[in-house]
């Protein structure tokens, strides 16, 4: 996940969002469904622990659809975590991805669990800041990024240098947090998403968003509005790690889950305020 530009500390700043933290539940996640270390993953098992965005394989198949995704094509997923889309894109697409990831710890468990899967051939780990990346223009069929883009204070930036590595006519397909632009976000709204979500800036309204996705030379063909769907997907989310806590310590231990706890019921609030809204979209490189 990437910040700005030229701060080499922002990977250590995101770890304040609990859910990048004690990235070993996912080891735990698979010794519970009978899977050891040395074992070789299915990746349709796999999924079902894998991804940190919502509503997984059925985003993951979205993003094929709205970003034109066939066979053979090369894609760009930034921000690509445990390396669950990446995956499942490959694995659906038969297509080649490169997974951009920040954070040391996501981007080697990725690698990991890739190649446990049989799929270092068709997906490409790499550790770095894509905001600082040298890639070839035109390098990409298509651009993902799920839950992502939220954390970027720069987005003149990251939307310049993704149309620059797009083909022409390349498709972008992106999950992300948006402002209700007749809303304003209290005081405590602002900290929780600043301490618990590693948003510290502004969040664009979706008018805000097209305008700069213009400028960039990136065109709005499709959005959707997912406020509502996530809000109900966060909140059977807390519901349900809250009537489980039992399980979760004995499998993770206490302090990852009270740090997920944290997260989760923050999350929770946030949407519930009526302020955050959540959007799918897809752009066009001009």
């Amino acid at each position: 996940f990437f910040f700005g530009v030229g701060n080499t500390t922002m990977a250590d700043e995101i770890k304040t969002m609990q859910l990048y933290n004690h990235i070993d539940r996912i080891f735990n996640e698979l010794k519970e469904m009978g899977i050891q270390d040395a074992n070789p993953l299915d990746v349709e098992r796999l999924s079902e622990v894998d991804s940190l965005h919502y509503l997984g394989n059925e985003a993951t198949k979205n993003a094929i659809l709205q970003a034109h995704i066939e066979k053979g094509h090369r894609v760009l997923d930034i921000g690509s975590g445990l390396g669950g889309p990446a995956r499942m894109l490959t694995h659906l697409a038969e297509c080649h991805v490169d997974a951009y990831e920040l954070q040391g710890d996501m981007h080697e468990t990725a690698k990991i669990l890739t190649d446990r899967c049989g799929l270092a051939s068709r997906v490409q780990h790499i550790h770095g800041n894509f905001l600082e990346s040298n890639i070839a223009p035109e390098t990409y069929n298509a651009i993902v990024s799920f839950l992502v883009f939220l954390h970027i204070e720069d987005r003149a930036t990251l939307f310049r240098k993704c149309q620059d590595v797009l083909c022409k006519d390349g498709f972008m397909y992106v999950e992300d947090f948006i402002r209700k632009s007749d809303r304003e976000f209290t005081a405590e709204e602002l900290e929780m998403l600043s301490r618990d979500v590693a948003v510290g800036h502004p969040l664009p309204t979706l008018e805000q968003l097209q305008e700069e996705l213009s400028s960039a030379g990136l065109d709005m063909v499709q959005h959707t509005d997912m406020t509502e769907a996530w809000n109900k997907y966060t909140g059977d989310r807390y519901v349900k790690y809250e009537q489980e806590l039992d399980r979760h310590i004995r499998v993770h231990g206490k302090e990852a889950v009270e740090g997920l706890q944290t997260f989760y019921r923050s999350v929770q609030r946030l949407f519930t305020g009526g302020t955050l809204g959540g959007i799918v979209y897809a752009v066009r490189k001009r």
